[in-house]
């Protein structure tokens, strides 16, 4: 029996947002670089990791609606930024209350996904713990020229991931930073964009129903108008409304071939202007951001390698998130005295405290830490 996916429903095609471009692929095959127009037309939109910020979280309750309704109220607490857009998918527990992954989307996806409107969106980590692999899986993802990602899938089907943009992660340093040892996980490689894209395609069209549930677009919670945009709208809608309401009153014996033609003449102009416009406030929108995020992005490569030198021996992080010029760790490590003292001897790390008391965990005797730091790279010499 042939099994036939929602997925599979909604065409054979789907638009895979990557960092710099939107690639649109059909069968497994990438087609070619979408415009605005091939958007639109997509139903089925797979996110790039530099879109979204992943997390784990344990609730002690397993209510759906009472965990959104958590989330929504202190999205500080789980995301480094403000958006009004995130993705869940929770695993119960036996012992009550669930795990959950969550996935917050940047806000400049968010207006891109606004204007598109899919039915369906999925964070590409997400999507790799829904193949028909066994649980506990590693991979290793190389796209488009340095780009690459690595996707740790748990035995509770919960996803964890890094994306690399300027260098090489190790093994060893993602699945120490993920809380786990490198000899344990046989890693998945994939070599380039095209046997990515048709692994991703072979997932979409086999998921089933209740495994799309998670990803489906919430427009009633994007219902965010631009005034601006809104005011051009209205002010185009009102000059045509006069302009064809005057061809009305001051010809009124003219023949109707005449005003049909003059309204398709008018027509695809006003459209074309409305969609270089469109493309013109696009473009200047993402100018902007990049311009934002060149200004306060934090070489990962470069503080990775130095945490892997300076920390302790036994030491496990467990979450790294940045903010800025601020680092904030969470772990566990044999004396967390030693562990700060190590911090503060490199002259890149400024303001190293901890944030939280210190705690001994009662399985391995070491002691649990929350710390934060202010990393300057452009003093990072070895003392």
């Amino acid at each position: 029996m042939v099994h036939i996916g929602p997925a599979a429903l909604l065409g054979s095609h789907f638009l895979y947002l990557g960092q710099e471009k939107a690639l649109k692929v059909r069968k497994g095959f990438i087609e070619a670089e979408a415009d605005i127009d091939d958007a639109r037309k997509t139903h089925l939109i797979v996110l790039g990791k530099n879109h979204y910020y992943e997390t784990i979280r344990s609730f002690s309750f397993a209510n759906t609606k009472e965990i959104r309704e958590a989330v929504v109220m202190d999205i500080p607490a789980y995301s480094p930024f403000d958006t009004p857009l995130f993705l869940m998918k929770k695993m119960d527990i036996p012992d009550g209350g669930c795990k959950v992954n969550l996935w917050f989307i940047h806000p400049r996806a968010v207006e891109w996904l606004n204007r598109l409107s899919p039915m369906i969106i999925i964070p590409e980590s997400g999507l790799l713990a829904l193949t028909n692999a066994s649980p506990q899986n590693l991979y290793h993802i190389q796209k488009q020229g340095k780009e690459a990602l690595w996707v740790y899938v748990g035995k509770d089907m919960l996803t964890q991931s890094m994306d690399v943009c300027d260098g090489q992660i190790e093994q060893e340093t993602f699945t120490r930073i993920i809380g786990g040892n490198a000899e344990k996980y046989a890693v998945k490689e994939i070599e380039d964009s095209q046997d990515y894209m048709e692994m991703l395609n072979g997932v979409l069209m086999n998921m089933s129903f209740n495994a799309v549930l998670p990803f489906l677009f919430p427009i009633k919670s994007l219902a965010r108008f631009n005034p601006k945009n809104l005011k051009i709208g209205l002010s185009i809608a009102v000059a045509l409304f006069m302009i064809y309401m005057a061809v009305i009153l001051i010809l009124p014996y003219s023949a109707e071939s005449g005003l049909m033609k003059a309204d398709k003449d008018i027509t695809p102009r006003v459209a074309s202007l409305m969609k270089n416009q469109l493309q013109v406030e696009a473009l200047y929108a993402r100018q902007n951001e990049l311009t934002g995020v060149l200004q306060k992005h934090i070489p990962k490569l470069p503080l990775l390698i130095m945490l892997n030198e300076v920390l302790p021996e036994n030491t496990l992080i467990a979450q790294l998130v940045t903010a800025g010029n601020t680092v904030e760790l969470k772990g566990m490590t044999p004396k967390s005295t030693a562990l700060l003292e190590a911090l503060s001897a490199r002259p890149a790390i400024q303001n190293a405290r901890y944030t939280a008391p210190i705690r001994q965990d009662q399985s391995s005797s070491m002691e649990v830490f929350t710390l934060s730091f202010t990393y300057n790279p452009a003093a990072n010499t070895t003392p």
